[in-house]
Order: structure tokens, then C-alpha cells, then sequence
């Protein structure tokens, strides 16, 4: 079996779409106290592709909202300013997944991950770091499915998630986690995301696996069914139990209508 080095993965980044330079300056700011809303809205016009695609999507029948804006600073008061760094970093995000299927995927999981935050009572700043980390945890996954074809076939047709990382482990030497951690420092995101994905690494057991970390994993883990496979028997199985205990995740009530409800969001967003 081939000896991978980190090496031999981030050579591959540069033949993808990376993240528009504009989206990680807006992350790293937009939540300092001293950024206005002028300030956000002056970055985003920088961008053509981010300013006209923010005005498609408060303009669709995703956005829940009677009012349509006008102008750049009417759609930041329309959306907060977090859902405003939510939505320029997934727009940014799309250019740099060429696998559709596997940016589905990351859609649903940044959305379900916001939905477990948001039942959990997390700050909105939480709730939109996980959203962020959801979305692009799957980058080093990509990495695998497109440079690596032969040897990911011995991966991409199984179903659960921790056993798919553990074959990414044996096969690459790390898993698509521990290369995404690498690609997203690379990016320059804020240390806070940077911090948390590095503890998506770790053994749930460990101590420093916090529960926002628990709820992008349980996320990812439900993005793996798809069509026939959402029944409640499978999204029974495919939660870690041991985890939902840890955490008592329990009381997220995940069930066959929210994971539907979930996929239909997911549609809606990467139609648009």
C-alpha cells in the first residue's frame, strides 16, 4: 500500500477553486466590535460574484422575509450581520467544490449542525462558526474523491461516517478531517475555526471534543443518507449513541421529519 505524506494532499489545493479572498477577510472581521455595518457591506461590494448572489438569494423564496431590499446595507439590516457571513462564506465555498454530490453533502451539514446549535442555545457567533465548519469540513474528502479515484473506490460506498473515517486513516494515513484542518488553516480563517476544527480530530473520548464538535460530527454523519436510505431505522442507526449520551444529545429530538425538512432546505439553497 502507498505511504502518503500531508505533502502529497495540499499539492491538489491549488487545482481547486479556492475561497474568494473577500469571504475570509469578512469572516475574520465582520464580528469584531468595531466593524459596522457599513464596513460589511463595503466588503462585500468588492466582490461582484458575492454582491449580485446575496440579492438572489433575499430575492428567493428561501429567504423568509415579506421585504425585498434594495441595496446592499437594506439586505445586512434584512439578515444580521452573522447570517450575512453564513451566506458570502457559502457562496464562496461553492467555487471550490467541483464534486457536487460531496457539496450537497457539506450544505446539509452545515445546516443541521446550525439547527442542533440553535436548539442547544448557542450564541449566534457559535451557531455561525459551526455553520462555517460544517460546510467545510468536507474539503480534504474532496481531495480524496477526485486526485485519489482508486484508492477512495475502497471507501465511497460505505454508509457509516466513523467507519468511513477509520478507512481514510488505513488508506491515506489521515482521515478527510485531519486534511481539511490543514487546507482551512492554509485559508487563513479566524483562529476560533481553526481551533475547532483541530478538535474535530480528536477521539470523542478526549476531554478538548467539545459539544459543538459532537454536533457537526452527528451532522455529517446524517449527511451520509440520502433518497431511500432517510427511514428512521437508518437515521437511527447512523447516530453514535455513545456520543449522544456524552452530550445528552438526546433532547435534539432528531427524527425522520427533521432530517427530511433538512434535505428539502438543502435542495432549496444549492438550486438556487
Amino acid at each position: 500500500m502507498a505511504t502518503f505524506q500531508l505533502a502529497d494532499f495540499l499539492k491538489h489545493v491549488s487545482e481547486l477553486s479556492t475561497i474568494s479572498p473577500v469571504a475570509v477577510e469578512l469572516i475574520n472581521k465582520i464580528n469584531l466590535p468595531n466593524t459596522s455595518r457599513k464596513d460589511v457591506a463595503d466588503l462585500v461590494a468588492k466582490d461582484e460574484i458575492l454582491y449580485a448572489n446575496i440579492f438572489k438569494f433575499v430575492n428567493s423564496a428561501a429567504f423568509p422575509s415579506a421585504r425585498r431590499p434594495q441595496n446592499i446595507g437594506q439586505a445586512i439590516d434584512l439578515m444580521g450581520t452573522n447570517e450575512v457571513r453564513n451566506l458570502v462564506f457559502a457562496i464562496a465555498a461553492r467555487k471550490a467544490f467541483l464534486d457536487l454530490d460531496l457539496w450537497f453533502r457539506s450544505v446539509f451539514t452545515a445546516f443541521a449542525a446550525q439547527k442542533f446549535a440553535r436548539i442547544k442555545e448557542f450564541s449566534q457567533d457559535e451557531v455561525s462558526n459551526i455553520y462555517i465548519l460544517g460546510l467545510m469540513q468536507a474539503l480534504g474528502e474532496q481531495i480524496f474523491t477526485i486526485f485519489y479515484k482508486q484508492q477512495n473506490d475502497a471507501i465511497k460506498d460505505i454508509k457509516s461516517f466513523s467507519e468511513k473515517l477509520k478507512k481514510q486513516k488505513e488508506i491515506f494515513g489521515l482521515t478527510c478531517i485531519e486534511l481539511s484542518a490543514e487546507i482551512l488553516r492554509d485559508f487563513g480563517l479566524p483562529d476560533v475555526i481553526i481551533e475547532m476544527v483541530d478538535r474535530q480530530k480528536l477521539d470523542h473520548s478526549d476531554e478538548n471534543f467539545l459539544v459543538a464538535n459532537a454536533l457537526i460530527y452527528i451532522a455529517a454523519s446524517l449527511s451520509e443518507l440520502s433518497g431511500d436510505d432517510i427511514t428512521t431505522e437508518n437515521i437511527e442507526n447512523c447516530l453514535d449513541k455513545d456520543l449522544m449520551s456524552k452530550f445528552s444529545l438526546e433532547k435534539l429530538s432528531i427524527n425522520l421529519a427533521m432530517v427530511e425538512a433538512l434535505q428539502l432546505d438543502t435542495k432549496s439553497f444549492v438550486n438556487l
